[in-house]
């Protein structure tokens, strides 16, 4: 009878056994979406987007086309228009090449000539070395300057830079004895210049500022160009006479000619 209780006994406390395993668990009834045997859907896998790659071949950079530059253009245009009046040779093509060319050369010698001025006005532009004149050329322009033209050199007797150009002045009329160099004094002759004229006049119709100055003279024209002014030595007054030379045979200096 005892023994009959005992099974009975172990018979109840199976299910007591199981629901206290499922209590540890969560209550059966809140979990409602896991069904009655508690399965589980297993998580969905999760796709993978593949991730666009950089091209590897670099997009080229395209650069803008710089414009033509000025020069570039008249060059241009100027063969356009020979070209036309070769192949059509009518006198409106050639008079327009024609007219073109003389624009071209007016342009040019406008050029050479403020190059050159500049060149006088700031000595320091000037550029030694690959545009240097040889000698003999410089000589040859300067002794043809002294058939045409005359050099005045307009000093003060108390002027320090004026004592300092006397070496130049003698140097010069030593070396180019059919230039006529006239010395003029503003008050009292330097004794080394024997042949100084007293000034008449000439410096302030010359507009002269400073001293020493340097101006071509052109008798029976009554024209004068200026030179310089301040001292210089030899080879610097020969290379500025040079570059007169030079432009005057461009007959582009009159437009700075100092007349009365």
């Amino acid at each position: 009878m005892l023994r009959h209780i005992s099974r009975v006994l172990i018979l109840l406390m199976i299910p007591l056994f199981a629901f206290n395993a499922v209590a540890d668990s969560g209550k059966w009834w809140e979990k409602h979406d896991e069904g009655w045997f508690f399965y589980q859907d297993p998580p969905p896998e999760l796709t993978r987007v593949p991730v666009p790659q950089p091209d590897p071949t670099p997009t080229p950079i395209v650069s803008e086309t710089p414009p033509p530059l000025a020069t570039e253009i008249i060059k241009r245009e100027g063969e356009r228009l020979l070209s036309e009046a070769m192949v059509n040779p009518t006198d409106q093509n050639v008079e327009t090449y024609m007219r073109f060319q003389k624009d071209s050369m007016e342009l040019s010698e406008r050029f050479a000539y403020i190059w050159q001025r500049l060149l006088m006005k700031y000595p320091d532009l000037y550029m030694a070395g690959g545009t240097e004149q040889k000698n003999d050329e410089i000589q040859r322009a300067v002794t043809r300057l002294g058939t045409q033209a005359g050099l005045f050199f307009i000093y003060s007797g108390n002027c320090p830079s004026c004592q300092q150009s006397v070496s130049t002045v003698v140097e010069f009329k030593s070396k180019y004895d059919g230039f006529t160099v006239m010395p003029i004094t503003l008050d009292v002759a330097l004794p080394a210049l024997t042949d100084t004229k007293p000034d008449n006049g000439i410096a302030a119709r010359l507009g002269v500022e400073s001293v020493p100055a340097w101006f071509l003279a052109y008798p029976g024209e009554d024209r004068f160009e200026h030179i310089g002014t301040g001292h210089m030595p030899l080879s610097e007054l020969e290379r500025r006479l040079y570059r007169y030379v030079v432009t005057e045979d461009m007959g582009v200096f009159a437009a700075n000619r100092t007349t009365d």
